[in-house]
């Protein structure tokens, strides 16, 4: 009884590693993606904020 439970419990345990891994690396693309389609929003308020940087520097 001890060696059926004990077998069951590090079946599910590896089951549940595996599983995590496999959501961990599809959580981290989905982040990648997300960061690459804003990197041009990001770049061009960084412009505008140094335009207005050099607006203001002037006065």
């Amino acid at each position: 009884m001890k060696n059926r439970t004990l077998s069951a419990f590090l079946v599910s345990t590896v089951f549940l590693t595996a599983t995590a891994t496999v959501t961990k690396v599809s959580a981290n693309d989905s982040t990648d993606s997300q960061i690459a389609q804003q990197n041009p929003t990001i770049s061009s308020a960084q412009s505008a904020s140094a335009q207005a940087q050099a607006q203001v520097d002037s006065l």
